[in-house]
């Protein structure tokens, strides 16, 4: 496979979209989707508007147990429309695909070299040095999101990654990718009113700028931007597109040493310069160019996948089609050295090994990411008794498959730490 087109659509604009199922498999997988959430969160029921209709539930639906209450929610909502399914084998099929961990894995090496976009000799020479890195799902398996028709735009959720400390998002920190594998859109209306993703490319080329640019300013009380901005964030692109015009303008004028004529305005460009300079050691680098940073809803086909720089602020647009959005997250990691072996590494194969998912608190607030309702669906089923389907599948996984789940090498690592106690006691 050539990765050269992908890599160049990612480091230029933060994102690649690329072909991984056909028609007829995405139709089974979004059949298959829609059918275990109505299993889980709906009893059984296939009547999908019972998602957005909670009288309709109340008529229809018995009250379960969820977290010591007795409730028929649906933990369901009409902005997100997660569903918070984890374990079936076709789920996991999906995260092991071939071609998305192939993409993915050469896309980890470009993080650091968006410059290498300012010649074709430079990104030519760079493509010759590309590696694929090893990966993981260190945050566990990824849910995925079924937005039916009426559901809204997701406008309030922005990637919490963005700015950031490393410890609430993962242990690479800002340098990951996120990806979204699409089974069911429909691509005869409107893209925006089809449930799609939304991003704003190329702010990752920006990244460094823009923190520095906000750095101290009161936009919100945590003072973290955009993670708790919501709604707002869009109000505040028209200053942020200046600063960085601003910004290009001085970099253009004093790196790239382009002639300024206007005297007021080089003058100003001195002035600034020096400033940053003296904060932060040097000018940060800018592309030559600055074009405005505006929201662009991404094209997507049944089948096709997309993997973005969580760098680039994202979300989640309405649904006004009678064919539901279905969009699968695949949170692939780089695994580095030292991860093995980690507590975090025990508490994700722990999960993986008893196919449970609990995330109670997000950063002290209540967060709903739990496979408690799955847990459930799958004992009534039988999934989960004695030497079930689940052990069994993933008991034949292949050695790579395992690798992505964080297990094979778990395995191997404490073998080996056994036999070097044995000798040792051998001694």
């Amino acid at each position: 496979m050539d990765f050269a087109e992908h890599i160049k659509a990612f480091l230029g604009e933060g994102y690649t979209v690329y072909d991984v199922l056909t028609s007829e498999e995405a139709k089974t997988v979004a059949d298959t989707a829609i059918a275990r959430a109505c299993n889980i969160y709906l009893q059984g029921n296939k009547e999908v508007g019972l998602f957005l209709d909670a009288d309709r539930r109340k008529q229809l639906l018995r009250p379960t147990q969820f977290c010591g209450e007795y409730s028929i929610a649906a933990l369901y909502t009409k902005s997100t429309g997660y569903v918070n399914s984890y374990f079936a084998s076709w789920i996991l099929d999906l995260h092991t695909n071939k071609t998305v961990v192939d993409v993915v894995s050469h896309l980890y090496d470009t993080f650091g070299h968006e410059q290498v976009l300012e010649t074709k000799k430079q990104f030519l020479d760079y493509l010759k040095t590309v590696q694929p890195h090893l990966l993981g799902y260190i945050d566990g398996p990824g849910r995925y999101y079924l937005k039916i028709r009426g559901c809204t735009d997701d406008k309030k959720r922005l990637g919490r990654q963005l700015f950031a400390e490393k410890d609430c998002c993962t242990e690479t920190g800002a340098n990951r990718i996120q990806t979204i594998l699409y089974s069911s859109v429909d691509t005869t209306i409107k893209v925006r009113d089809s449930g799609i993703l939304e991003v704003l490319p190329r702010f990752h080329l920006y990244w460094d700028v823009i923190s520095m640019l906000f750095e101290g300013q009161d936009f919100s009380l945590s003072n973290v931007l955009p993670c708790d901005l919501g709604t707002r964030f869009d109000a505040l692109l028209p200053w942020l597109n200046e600063r960085l015009d601003e910004y290009t303008m001085i970099y253009n004028g004093t790196v790239r040493d382009m002639e300024v004529k206007d005297v007021e305005v080089r003058d100003e460009i001195v002035t600034v310069c020096e400033t940053l300079t003296k904060k932060h050691g040097k000018l940060l680098w800018c592309p030559k160019e600055f074009v405005p940073l505006e929201w662009s809803t991404i094209t997507c086909s049944p089948g096709q996948a997309v993997s973005w720089d969580t760098r680039i602020p994202f979300r989640t647009t309405r649904n006004k089609s009678k064919i539901p959005c279905i969009g699968h997250y695949l949170p692939l990691d780089e695994v580095k050295k030292g991860y093995y072996l980690s507590n975090r590494h025990y508490i994700v194969k722990d999960a993986f090994a008893r196919a449970t998912i609990h995330f109670q608190y997000n950063r002290g607030i209540r967060d709903t990411r739990n496979n408690l309702n799955e847990q459930d669906y799958m004992k009534t089923v039988g999934i989960l008794d004695g030497m079930s389907e689940y052990d069994k599948y993933m008991g034949s996984l292949d050695e790579r498959a395992q690798r992505l789940f964080c297990i094979r090498p778990y395995q191997e690592l404490i073998q080996a730490r056994a036999a070097r106690v044995s000798a040792n006691n051998a001694v």
